[in-house]
């Protein structure tokens, strides 16, 4: 058999290399037109792009070779997800699961697949994709008394055909383990609609850097694009360019004198490098007169270091502003349509648990994409790989119904790593904190679907540093209440820093989107703001009655329910009029100021979501829903220093079973 170049070595956990993924569907096309065992195959590498590789597959069969074509990518790459995933266009768009713990009996596997259908059909009426034995076995084998839009009973005849013959069950098994196979072929995943519709900044920095290439010439319409930042700049980028060109003619002359750049080429190809955007292939400057370009142009790049830096920054806000531009309407029926899956899964009482782009689709009219972006009414968000979904134990699901403990460490909590009887020692209502794992998690995904970049990414690896550490210790020590205290507490410090630091920073792309809040999560924000409201009205009480007002009630009174600008006024006169007691006052103003400007952002808030039809800055709507959900959990309502017991129906075999406890992935 001929194969395919080696690949690099996996990073991380081994799990299944890429060379089993092309073994495990060479075998499926030898089973698809029945051939041989022993005959004669070819698998030849054809293409690679981007973590994409297209082959040939050939396959000696009754005296001529049958030949078919066959796609496979990486998903989730980066992601923090322990098991791999795959897909694959093998007559159909496929998502092939592999897990990390091998999966060897076909009783469990199947068990897991029954867990994520019903769920399914819990949330029917919402587009889900789950695997399903029927998304690759009716490619060696069909039913003709069943029709394929059956698939209950599809799914049953399947089932009962594996169990009937123990053979059979490899056409499921890649490597040593049972993979999931989802038939994925109508949708498209919401990280790469992101990054290819509505962030596809190496496309625009590209396009930036080609407009720029043709004005470094004409420094008045450089300046009209970019102002009076880009003034001086456009005469340095001029010196840079006449810099490279003549080194360019110099070494072009020597390696590759049958190549002849214009100027404007050789311009192009320097500004695509200044902002870190590689070259497009089919141009005149391939690979081959690139190699000889690159060490005169990195030489300059690297003698005008200040100009480029102050480009970069130019170009990036240029490249911000017209994904802004050109992905508003989409952003904003993309958020739209997240916060109703959100209320959706919370009316049907379902946690998720492992919210994340790559686990949410858009579906609407494949042929009207990417035009439907715009329009929250024609598509939804639909779901992708439940295997850490639950119930709610109020609303059927047993109160001893433990979750798979996991999920993806930039969309996580630490309460996703704790199983319920922690979770109910520490919390009034276990059924919250897992709602609110998805609430945290769309803070984090809208977040990205308008900023274009992850929110809470220190916080993950944080959690995973913490994972790590408790898996280092084995089963010897259970994980304590106090141990998930310590934790839970600075990683909700680091959340909440995090949280304001990527939200303030990103505040010129938040502002500007906005998205209608569903009338359910309008009524939770409202019930959060009416309780901060309280909250902040105790805290100023206390603060005023702190300060030693005898003889001076009126002061008294003006700091209790003086305004923002009457605190301030009073503050500037103090810093005036010097003495102990005005900096003992201005002490006190200072810190009544920041309270007295959060009651007037509650109040505000609670002004937009009262309008009819509210609909209210991303910026707003993501600071009230995170904070609700750190104030939900970043202080358990019972402590204590007990270590965990086991629940009385599942006993509990150290922490690595407390992290992976019944689970294929980590993701």
């Amino acid at each position: 058999m001929t194969k395919p170049p080696l690949e690099k070595p996996h990073s991380g956990p081994h799990l299944a290399r890429r060379s089993d993924v092309e073994s495990y569907f060479l075998e499926l096309f030898r089973a698809q037109i029945g051939a041989a065992p022993g005959a004669e195959t070819e698998l030849t590498l054809v293409a690679e792009e981007a973590q994409q590789w297209q082959y040939r597959m050939r396959l000696f069969h009754h005296g001529q070779w049958r030949e078919r074509r066959m796609t496979i990518g990486v998903l989730g790459v980066g992601s923090g997800r322990r098991s791999q995933c795959f897909h694959v266009i093998f007559d159909t768009y496929l998502v092939v699961k592999i897990p990390p713990k091998p999966i060897a009996d076909l009783s469990d596997y199947l068990e897991r697949l029954e867990k994520e259908e019903r769920i399914v059909h819990r949330l029917s009426g919402r587009c889900c994709v789950v695997p399903r034995l029927s998304a690759v076995l009716r490619r060696i084998k069909r039913f003709a008394d069943v029709p394929d839009t059956d698939e209950p009973q599809l799914e049953a005849r399947y089932r009962r055909w594996l169990e009937a013959d123990p053979s059979r069950q490899r056409h499921l098994k890649i490597g040593d383990t049972f993979a999931f196979f989802m038939n994925f072929s109508r949708h498209r995943f919401l990280g790469p609609v992101l990054r290819e519709t509505i962030w596809d900044t190496r496309r625009l920095a590209a396009a930036v850097a080609g407009e720029d290439a043709a004005l470094v010439d004409d420094c008045a319409a450089f300046e009209q694009k970019y102002g009076s930042a880009g003034t001086a700049l456009c005469f340095e980028l001029n010196d840079l360019c006449a810099a490279f060109n003549d080194r360019a003619r110099r070494v072009l002359r020597e390696a590759a004198p049958d190549v002849v750049l214009t100027e404007t080429e050789t311009r192009n190809w320097l500004l695509r490098r200044a902002v870190q955007v590689p070259v497009e292939k089919g141009g005149r400057i391939g690979p081959s007169v690139a190699a000889v370009l690159t060490p005169p142009g990195d030489e300059v790049l690297a003698q005008y270091r200040s100009t480029v830096h102050r480009y970069r920054q130019l170009s990036h806000t240029e490249v911000q502003r017209r994904a802004m531009q050109k992905g508003r309407g989409p952003m904003a029926a993309l958020g739209a349509n997240l916060l109703d899956l959100l209320i959706w899964l919370g009316r049907h009482q379902v946690a998720m648990r492992d919210l994340k782009p790559d686990n949410l689709f858009v579906a609407g009219d494949p042929a009207q994409y990417p035009h439907f972006l715009s329009d929250p009414e024609r598509f939804t968000i639909g779901l992708i790989d439940l295997e850490n979904a639950v119930v709610s134990p109020s609303a059927g699901g047993a109160a001893g119904c433990q979750p798979q403990l996991g999920g993806t460490p930039a969309y996580a909590t630490p309460s996703h790593f704790v199983p319920n009887v922690l979770l109910g020692e520490l919390y009034d209502e276990i059924d919250q904190i897992l709602h609110f794992q998805d609430w945290y998690a769309v803070v984090g995904i809208l977040f990205e679907i308008v900023a274009g970049r992850r929110l809470f990414d220190r916080s993950g690896h944080m959690l995973m540093r913490w994972i790590g550490e408790i898996r280092r210790r084995g089963g010897r020590y259970p994980v304590g209440r106090s141990d998930y205290e310590r934790f839970n507490r600075r990683f909700w410090y680091q959340a909440r820093a995090e949280f304001r630091a990527r939200t303030a920073a990103a505040d010129a792309c938040l502002r500007p989107v906005s998205v209608p809040v569903p009338e359910m999560l309008r009524d939770c924000l409202h019930a959060y703001l009416k309780w901060r409201g309280e909250t902040l009205r105790r805290r100023i009480d206390a603060l005023v009655a702190t300060g030693d007002f005898i003889g001076e009630k009126r002061l008294g009174r003006t700091l209790a329910s003086g305004g923002v600008a009457s605190l301030e006024r009073l503050m500037a006169r103090c810093r005036q009029q010097a003495s102990p007691a005005n900096q003992r006052i201005g002490a006190l103003l200072q810190k009544l100021v920041l309270l007295k400007t959060a009651q007037s952002q509650k109040a505000a808030a609670e002004q937009a979501l009262a309008a009819p039809g509210a609909r209210i800055p991303v910026k707003a709507l993501l600071t009230m829903m995170f904070e609700r959900v750190a104030q939900a959990m970043r202080s358990p309502l019972r402590a204590g220093d007990a270590p965990l017991s086991p629940a009385p129906d599942r006993p509990l075999r150290g922490t690595e079973a407390l992290l992976v406890q019944c689970t294929h992935s980590l993701s």
